[in-house]
């Protein structure tokens, strides 16, 4: 597999940044976006960027079912008890990195 750039990657609307970046076009707003990682240079693979922005975007949704069903799981089987399971912190917590509304 080839290295693609660490994350965070980061959205902003500008066209200030050269090199490798992945750019958007809202012609209603008539405005550019911009995805780019202060991580990106000599060494990184573009291919391998795009490879792993499609992987993230095409594996989101599976994702957020798969944690909903989890803390469904774990919320049920607590029967009222208080929340003591770390998973069930982390996968609220992933989904609320995931934009996921609760």
């Amino acid at each position: 597999m080839n290295k693609h750039t660490p994350t965070p990657w980061l959205v902003e609307k500008a066209n200030v940044h050269a090199g490798q970046v992945a750019v958007f076009y809202d012609g209603e707003k008539d405005a550019w976006f911009e995805l780019w990682s202060e991580h990106w240079g000599d060494g990184i693979d573009a291919k391998a960027n795009a490879e792993y922005a499609a992987r993230c975007v095409n594996s989101h949704e599976a994702l957020v079912r798969a944690l909903r069903d989890c803390v469904s799981v774990f919320e049920g089987d607590l029967d009222g008890l208080a929340v003591i399971q770390p998973e069930l912190r982390q996968a609220r917590a992933a989904l609320a990195a995931a934009g996921a509304p609760q």
